[in-house]
């Protein structure tokens, strides 16, 4: 049997500390070639003071857009927050663009494009989603339709970069995003075990090892799925692979659409 109850949990989601992308690498925000969404999980229903749009230049604005908030993730009954569908927007400034909201509260935020939005392309270079001073929106997940994943999709609206300084004060604990990051764990055991247990879950696809073994023959786990609504996770015997004194457990993450996030639990 599986673990039945979330009060069965007692593990947490973990990550690199730090992620950035190379300068060299980064692509300039969210690309909108013509019509379509963006849309980011803020986590949990929070109250939403107002929503910055930074843009790449005033060349590349959206010309025609409107927010919408929504509490569950399938947008069925969506709140329209701002809508600049009319005519096409301006520029205020050339700052960031701020709409201020008044007694709001949703989870998830989507940014929608309507119509051809510029002579080639629309470029979002960050969507904040400011509650009591803070960017609520920042690193969480998003999803999108009708925009240009191959090079500047929903995930670099929300990263923090660019940035003022165009993020090149790079933190020496930094994991690019370039690269799969490996995460490690040192425990010891002072007496004999009978059993000891495993269950990992994943936001992708992760390698586990166990004092250098890996825990399974399989591949390519855990199981794909729609991370909106649920995880996988696998369960492993490591009994063999445990020892009296010092042990050492290590994961992989692979580096594609998500791998930012790894839980597991142990149990002996």
């Amino acid at each position: 049997m599986g673990l039945l109850k979330p009060e069965d949990w007692s593990a947490q989601w973990i990550t690199a500390s730090k992620w950035f992308m190379p300068p060299e690498m980064r692509p300039p925000g969210l690309i909108i070639r013509a019509e379509g969404w963006a849309d980011v999980d803020l986590g949990a229903i929070v109250n939403i003071d107002a929503i910055k749009l930074v843009f790449a230049n005033p060349n590349a604005i959206p010309k025609r857009f409107k927010i919408e908030a929504a509490d569950e993730p399938q947008f069925i009954r969506p709140r329209l927050l701002v809508d600049r569908t009319a005519e096409d927007y301006r520029m205020l400034g050339n700052g960031a663009q701020v709409f201020p909201l008044n007694d709001i509260a949703a989870r998830h935020i989507r940014l929608r494009i309507i119509g051809a939005s510029a002579k080639e392309k629309a470029v979002v270079r960050q969507m904040q989603v400011m509650s009591n001073g803070r960017n609520v929106a920042l690193m969480r997940p998003t999803r999108e339709m009708g925009t240009n994943w191959a090079n500047g999709h929903a995930v670099f609206m929300v990263d923090g970069m660019p940035s003022i300084d165009d993020g090149n004060q790079v933190l020496p604990d930094a994991c690019p995003t370039t690269a799969a990051p490996l995460l490690r764990k040192i425990f010891m055991l002072q007496k004999k075990i009978q059993r000891a247990t495993l269950r990992v879950a994943a936001l992708g696809m992760a390698d586990v090892t166990v004092n250098g073994q890996p825990v399974t023959d399989a591949v390519l786990g855990p199981a794909f799925t729609d991370y909106t609504k649920r995880v996988v996770y696998l369960t492993h015997d490591i009994s063999n692979l445990l020892v009296n004194g010092e042990n050492v457990l290590g994961v992989t993450l692979g580096n594609g659409f998500f791998n930012r996030d790894f839980p597991l639990a142990l149990s002996f």
